[in-house]
């Protein structure tokens, strides 16, 4: 009891203290606020505890608002500034422009300023074309110098590279050279060149003739070469008082020495020289054709003369295409044939004295007919009673000019002697076979498609003949002649190597030694003499032939 009256005494005292104190905070006074609370208890309705700002829209919940909002809008730069303070990014100040290669820093561009651009280059070669060992160059249209580009070639193999920089030609063929400018390697042009050669041929019918006489000369070798006929070089001599020239053709006024010099048209550089003399035929030694130039005809036979007294038959004859033209006679006089179109040189040389020596070029051109049948039975029959040569002891040796002719002397020559006429006769290897062997040239026959079996074919004039040892047949032929005429029960033949010698025989169109016959395809006459002459009687009552039995020898 004691001590809750203790306990009310203590609260009372409490709430007198209170009381007393709130009665004196009451009375009239300004409030003075601190961390938003006056002494008197007063909350300051404004107070917004310390705190960082947190805009939206300008302002924040706080009730501040930023002093550096602008709302959205579109700017309005005048002198580079909007009224909310923006700076126009893109303003520029006034000032003197100050244009480097045609541009101010601030961006202007110098109306006046040209601006260089490269052109594109244009050029071509020099030249149409080179030869090796001439220098290449370059006309360009747009640039000063070549020195400008650097050069390129697709190939190094078809030129070279000097050191003081020039390029020369080397090699034949057709090269691209690429220019590219220095300055800018966006610059090119390519071109195209050809590289001939510059070497040809030069010649002439013969290199020494004599006053008066035409000499023909002509280029040839055209490969590779830029000029593609005679009619491209101008032919000149340097010394025209002792030949002058025209139209390739030279005349000899004078005995001397004469240079002739052939030169490109097209290319000073592109020329040839060829030396004639004109000599005393009298003391001279050199061959004269009885036609101007040496010009004939396939078929025709052409008489020519040597000088200095020569004889043709101590001589070694040769030439450089038997096809087309060779010397068909050359014992006491001298006649070359023409075999097909083209040029061939006859050469010759004496056998005793080979310094002693000359040639002659022979040119064929066009036709005349001929009947070559009877020019080789002809030709044949001049060679009747030719014997082979004997040896010491009395017996025949085979040595005859045939095989000499050959290159085969001292063997058994009946096929040589057939090869002989048809040579000397002036026909072509192509029509038949230059055969040494009898099975060899019955073959060939029969592989070219024109040999006839006897029992299926009556011979004619030209025909080849072939024979068998015995009379049954084992594919080789031991013996052969030519066909001079057919009767129809005999064949009349003219042959070497028979009994020795060359002679006309008569055989019954039967005979079991008669393997048959090559028909050579002759050209020129279509029609031609059968050369009966040769069966008929002579006015003594002897006949040319000698007959041939069944079973006699053909040897």
């Amino acid at each position: 009891m004691k001590n809750k009256f203790l306990i009310l005494i203590l609260l009372l005292a409490f709430l007198f203290i209170t009381g007393c104190k709130n009665k004196n905070n009451n009375e009239p006074h300004e409030h003075s606020f601190i961390e938003g609370i006056c002494e008197c208890g007063e909350a300051d309705p404004n107070y917004v505890p310390p705190h960082t700002h947190e805009y939206v829209d300008g302002k924040c919940e706080c009730g501040d608002e930023d002093p550096n909002y602008v709302p959205p809008h579109v700017h309005e730069y005048v002198d580079g500034k909007c009224e909310c303070g923006a700076e126009d990014p893109n303003y520029v100040s006034p000032h003197v422009h100050n244009f480097v290669e045609g541009k101010c820093e601030c961006g202007e561009v110098d109306p006046s300023y040209n601006d260089i651009i490269l052109p594109d280059p244009i050029a071509e070669m020099d030249k149409d074309y080179y030869v090796v060992g001439e220098k290449i160059g370059f006309n360009l249209e747009n640039y000063d110098s070549v020195d400008l580009f650097n050069i390129t070639f697709d190939t190094t193999n078809g030129v070279k590279i000097n050191t003081d920089g020039s390029i020369t030609a080397r090699r034949v063929g057709t090269y691209t050279a690429t220019l590219t400018l220095k300055e800018d390697a966006s610059k090119t042009i390519s071109l195209e060149f050809t590289v001939y050669k510059s070497s040809f041929q030069l010649d002439s019918t013969t290199s020494i003739t004599a006053v008066g006489d035409k000499v023909e000369i002509w280029v040839f070798d055209f490969t590779d070469l830029y000029e593609t006929t005679e009619d491209d070089f101008i032919y000149t001599v340097d010394d025209d008082s002792v030949a002058e020239i025209e139209n390739r053709v030279l005349t000899a006024k004078k005995i001397g020495d004469v240079i002739v010099t052939a030169t490109s048209i097209h290319n000073p550089n592109v020329k040839q020289t060829i030396n004639i003399r004109v000599g005393d035929p009298t003391t001279e030694f050199m061959i004269r054709p009885t036609k101007e130039l040496g010009q004939i005809k396939i078929g025709e036979i052409l008489p020519m003369n040597l000088t200095n007294n020569q004889i043709p038959s101590d001589f070694v004859w040769l030439c450089d295409d038997s096809e087309i033209a060779r010397p068909t006679k050359y014992d006491t006089a001298l006649e070359v044939s023409g075999i097909k179109e083209g040029r061939s040189s006859i050469t010759c040389y004496k056998e005793s004295d080979p310094s002693i020596r000359t040639k002659y070029m022979i040119t064929v051109k066009g036709e005349v007919l001929v009947d070559y049948r009877k020019r080789i039975v002809d030709l044949a029959f001049e060679q009747v009673g030719i014997k082979e040569g004997l040896k010491p002891n009395g017996d025949y040796d085979n040595d005859t000019k045939f095989g000499k002719w050959y290159g085969n002397n001292g063997e058994p020559w009946c096929a040589t002697f057939v090869s002989w006429c048809w040579y000397h006769a002036g026909l072509s290897n192509d029509l038949l076979l230059k055969y040494q062997g009898c099975t060899a040239g019955m073959q060939w026959c029969k592989e070219q498609g024109i040999f006839k079996n006897k029992e299926d074919y009556i011979p004619t004039t030209g025909d080849i003949i072939f024979f068998q040892s015995g009379s049954t047949y084992n594919g080789v032929s031991s013996h052969t002649g030519i066909v001079a005429h057919c009767d129809g029960e005999y064949i009349y033949t003219i042959e070497g190597n028979r009994s020795n010698c060359v002679g006309v025989w008569r055989i019954k169109l039967d005979n079991t030694r008669i393997i048959g016959y090559g028909i050579p395809n002759y050209p020129g006459l279509t029609e031609y003499d059968n050369c009966s002459w040769i069966k008929d009687q002579q006015p003594d009552g002897s006949y040319l032939w000698t007959n041939v039995s069944a079973g006699d020898s053909t040897t």
